[in-house]
């Protein structure tokens, strides 16, 4: 395993360079045996099988229901005391305010800071969802540069209702975000050390919501094995972030975790908006291994809202993971966007099923167990 002590870069919200924290992935070194008994252990054996084109029409491949037949429930998996913090711009101006879990709940919570956040998800399940062998899972994360969003708002519902529709059991979970940890009203940018607390805490209850379906795996039907994370903006950030750093995360309190001895990795990760580099550093070796989460990398040639190149920072980012033995597929946003819709029926769809097939390990499952 690989020892965590370098700052991840991560672009995407100016989720870059020198403001990423070190913490993100901090001192933690875990050996094979430690690893096992938190539950992550080595990666699944991936599927050699190449995707068959007439099963690509099938089940968790494409949609096979529609909205209405799609059920949901909202479990409560983390709480945590609100942070409040205090940032002088440049003019002077003294911005302060305390984290709240949602853009809805954002008025609530404030006014009451002595309260915790209430971490919740929305867990989306398709008919049938309680029949038969557990299903795959997938973790879809929001965007909104940590600062605002949530899984009731902008298009967090749609994309629940997207992979459920396919057959997945999907779940959207909130996670803290933090006021003035970017951009400041009069310009100027926040102090490095609350853009990176940020981030660090988010990526802290990604950990706590993947650790949640997996202990929670029986009763919602969930295969524990075959979970998939996919992000989006912000979200995508945390799912690169999960991907090279929760194999190496014991489920302890020493790092916010809620269920001791469950493995905070995804095994599969997709991402757009973001990367792991910044352009002009470099990033240590020993931040990747082959037991890291596989991903497929979503970017445009030069993405609008951060700058990041395809040639520069989406390359740098694959090949640290390459170099180590990890999987990082890229694929070329069709426009120069800051991120495209990732779902089972969009223009992505061909390209997100094979990778789906093989670190999910679909052929194994039915209807596919006597896939040729």
């Amino acid at each position: 395993m690989k020892h965590l002590s370098f700052a991840v870069p991560v672009t995407g919200y100016r989720l870059v360079g020198v403001r990423m924290v070190a913490a993100l992935c901090g001192a933690v070194a875990l050996g094979a045996a430690q690893a096992q008994a938190q539950g992550c252990g080595p990666l699944a054996a991936f599927s050699p099988a190449a995707l068959p084109e007439a099963t690509a029409q099938g089940l968790y491949l494409r949609e096979q229901y529609v909205d209405a037949d799609i059920g949901r429930v909202t479990p409560q998996f983390s709480a945590r005391m609100p942070r409040c913090i205090s940032v002088v711009g440049a003019s002077g101006t003294v911005y302060s305010g305390c984290q709240y879990s949602s853009s809805k709940r954002q008025a609530y919570e404030q006014a009451h800071p002595d309260q915790a956040l209430k971490l919740d998800m929305d867990i989306y399940r398709p008919p049938g969802w309680n029949v038969g062998e557990p299903r795959p899972a997938v973790l879809w994360l929001h965007g909104g540069e940590f600062e605002r969003n949530g899984r009731n708002s902008a298009d967090s519902p749609k994309r629940g209702r997207d992979f459920a529709k396919a057959g997945y059991i999907t779940a959207v979970p909130n996670y803290r975000l933090t006021p003035y940890n970017d951009d400041l009203p009069d310009g100027s940018y926040s102090p490095d050390a609350v853009r990176q607390q940020a981030v660090f805490e988010a990526a802290e209850d990604v950990r706590n919501a993947l650790r949640f379906l997996r202990a929670n795996a029986a009763t919602y039907n969930i295969d524990p094995t075959r979970i998939a994370v996919v992000g989006d903006r912000a979200g995508g950030a945390l799912a690169l972030i999960n991907a090279v750093k929760a194999d190496n995360e014991a489920a302890s309190n020493d790092d916010g975790g809620d269920y001791p001895g469950i493995c905070a990795r995804a095994d599969v990760a997709f991402s757009t908006g973001a990367t792991l580099y910044d352009r002009g550093q470099t990033l240590a070796p020993e931040l990747f291994d082959a037991d890291d989460t596989p991903v497929q990398l979503y970017h445009a040639l030069t993405d609008p809202h951060t700058g990041a190149t395809w040639d520069g920072e989406v390359a740098a980012t694959c090949s640290a993971m390459q170099a180590a033995g990890e999987v990082c597929e890229r694929v070329q946003h069709k426009r120069n966007t800051h991120s495209v819709l990732l779902n089972l029926s969009g223009p992505y769809a061909d390209d997100m099923r094979p990778f789906l097939w093989r670190y999910l390990r679909l052929a194994e499952l039915a209807p596919y167990a006597d896939t040729p």
